[in-house]
């Protein structure tokens, strides 16, 4: 036999898989005209071919539900299909896709595939990934202040002077630590941060933490520089000094800080000023760490009184209050005095009939009824309310 016809219609390449007869006939060759032939079928088998439907890999942020589709090349991969078949649905499963999935890789699974000429083939899946990306919690320092000075202790963990947003599926902050430059007593004037770490709470692995700084202001100090009471006589011109507690009174200064010298000014301070009461008003402080206050300046009073002829001082009506005088002149009271009354029956009388007045020179107790050379103090006690002596 030289030559032979063999055919079957599971020879074309768009023949669906399975079993196809292959027909034999007009054979030719030498001698064959002696032969009654008899052709018997032969087989076609056509086997599936292989299809590989591969998940592709996707990703997803943790609180939300991932949905699959079925779009091929977002979705997944189909290979090696033929003759214009194809894939037209597709099952995609990952337990990774619910909302509580916690942040990690978890499988999508594969299968189900449906479509036209898949019959044709041994269809294989392989798995893609589903990444479950951390969500952005973000948690904001509130701002807050403190006066210089004062020291602030954060008492972590706190759990108040924050603010927290982005927390999904019922997950909490309980508390977190803060810290700033600006907390210790000593931290000069100005603006500082408050930073957060160490945030503890439920589901906090799912997050991405987002830290954003809050303010610490460091306010001034209040710093009191009150210009002290003075006195001096018509005629005199008085000279202002620095002396805390003669010249002025300083109340506020911490932390060692220091007030070395300030400005008192008085219209009374020149000698023509004429008797009568004059404010006296500090300004210009200096020394060292002033620029962490605000500083408060209190006038004081300068009261200019009358000389007597023979260098006496006459009081004017006033409450007796501590003055400071200069100089050392003798000093007479108007007062109302209850003669004829003797307390201590040593010939004295006593001043508006105060017991243990008698012999005493005009001192703290109120008593009023002697001269006393002015060192320095008026005592306290009784109201100014009649002339009584003027005069040495």
């Amino acid at each position: 036999i030289d030559t032979l016809s063999l055919t079957s219609t599971g020879s074309v390449t768009s023949a669906d898989v399975g079993n196809y007869a292959i027909v034999a006939g007009a054979a030719t060759g030498s001698g064959l005209g002696n032969y009654d032939i008899t052709y018997v079928n032969g087989t076609l088998a056509v086997d599936p071919a292989l299809l590989t439907i591969t998940a592709l890999d996707r990703n997803k942020t943790y609180g939300s539900t991932f949905t699959f589709g079925n779009v091929s090349g977002v979705d997944y991969t189909a290979d090696a299909l033929l003759n214009g078949d194809s894939v037209d649905t597709l099952s995609l499963t990952s337990t990774g896709s619910a909302a509580a999935a916690d942040v990690g890789n978890y499988a999508i699974v594969a299968g189900a595939a449906t479509g036209s000429g898949l019959g044709n083939y041994d269809i294989t899946y392989v798995n893609g990934t589903l990444a479950v990306d951390p969500a952005l919690l973000t948690i904001q320092v509130q701002d807050t202040s403190k006066t210089y000075g004062t020291e602030l202790i954060f008492g972590n963990p706190v759990t108040t002077g924050y603010l927290v947003s982005g927390l999904l599926n019922s997950d909490t902050v309980t508390g977190l630590d803060l810290a700033s430059d600006g907390g210790a007593a000593t931290t000069v004037v100005g603006i500082y941060d408050i930073n957060a770490s160490n945030v503890t709470g439920n589901g906090l692995a799912n997050y991405t933490l987002n830290y954003l700084a809050g303010n610490l202001s460091v306010d001034p100090a209040p710093l009191t520089i009150t210009a002290l009471d003075q006195t001096k006589f018509a005629g005199q011109t008085f000279n202002f000094g620095t002396v805390n507690g003669v010249d002025a009174e300083v109340t506020g200064l911490v932390n060692n800080d220091q007030v070395t010298g300030y400005t008192l000014k008085s219209s009374g301070a020149p000698a023509w000023a004429p008797v009568g009461k004059y404010s006296i008003m500090a300004t210009d402080a200096t020394g060292s760490g002033l620029l962490n206050y605000k500083i408060f300046y209190k006038d004081g009073l300068l009261t200019v009184l009358p000389k007597g002829a023979d260098d006496t001082v006459i009081l004017p009506l006033q409450d007796c209050s501590f003055v400071r005088l200069t100089g050392n002149i003798p000093v007479y009271c108007q007062v109302d005095v209850k003669f004829g009354i003797d307390e201590n029956a040593d010939g004295e009388d006593s001043a508006d009939g105060i017991k243990g007045c008698d012999d005493t020179p005009f001192a703290d107790n109120g008593c009023l009824n002697r001269p006393y050379p002015g060192n320095g103090k008026i005592a306290p006690g009784i109201r100014f309310s009649a002339n009584l002596s003027v005069g040495g």
